[in-house]
């Protein structure tokens, strides 16, 4: 959690199933959704897991792979089978990108089940996910299908691969999977939840629920201080080319970096 101090009581047990597409490398999405399970279960809900891990993009033709992005019949149907297996109360999807796909959003349709997604970076609004680009702010597809990003190739300087995720992203916005089965998204700040408003998902589907850590870890012994410490992937979008310039301004200032990255 973001504090300290006592947490309320729980709720009754729920069962709660899991969706999740982990990436090749892990990251901060993954490790949030293995801490949110050991709150989960923690707190004497029951929860399954149901995920793919995009390793399996070269076990198989880059056809399937641009095939299940944009619409994963393989992932809907086997989603479909353990919830009629489990009965969930509440089924929470995180990363859908890239073998899950959007699809899985439907697999509770028609069964009374609460969907709830966390959207974890915009990509359902910039192909890049991190309206960045060349190293400055780009918001060019914000609102619009997204050809602009396409033709500059955002998502991993391919066009190729920047063309399936925008078909994706345009099948899903007309199907209006992240609106008709969806709950509930929950956001990381004001300003997601702003950019999530101007793609067209109501805002009072869209809760703010910043990212926490499990378990909480024991308060620090006071200690004098001094310098920085960067904790995150180093990675242009976090913020560390602005870190070395704010320490270009103070040389010799020392500085811990928790992390690692391009």
């Amino acid at each position: 959690m973001t504090g300290g101090g006592a947490l309320p009581a729980a709720p009754a047990p729920m069962r709660v199933l899991v969706v999740h597409n982990r990436y090749r490398e892990r990251g901060g999405e993954d490790a949030v959704v293995d801490d949110e399970q050991r709150l989960l279960a923690s707190r004497g809900h029951v929860v399954y897991r149901h995920e793919r891990h995009n390793d399996e993009i070269a076990l198989q033709p880059v056809w399937r792979t641009a095939a299940d992005a944009v619409w994963s019949r393989r992932s809907l149907h086997e989603l479909r089978t353990l919830v009629d297996a489990v009965q969930p109360d509440v089924i929470h999807v995180h990363n859908t990108w890239a073998l899950l796909s959007p699809s899985v959003l439907w697999a509770a349709e028609g069964r009374g089940i609460g969907v709830v997604a966390t959207l974890h970076n915009h990509r359902l609004a910039c192909l890049e996910g991190t309206f960045q680009r060349d190293g400055a702010v780009c918001r060019a597809c914000l609102g619009q299908v997204p050809w602009r990003g396409v033709l500059a190739g955002c998502y991993r300087g391919s066009r190729v691969q920047s063309a399936v995720l925008a078909t994706s992203l345009v099948v899903h916005r007309r199907l209006g999977s992240w609106t008709q089965p969806v709950h509930r998204c929950l956001v990381l700040n004001e300003g997601a939840r702003a950019t999530f408003e101007a793609i067209g998902l109501p805002r009072e589907r869209l809760r703010v629920r910043p990212n926490f850590a499990w378990p909480v870890p024991e308060p620090a012994v006071p200690q004098p201080r001094h310098g920085g410490v960067y904790v995150g992937r180093l990675a242009p979008e976090k913020g560390a080319g602005v870190l070395a310039q704010a320490l270009a301004l103070r040389p010799g200032l020392p500085l811990t970096v928790i992390g690692d990255g391009p």
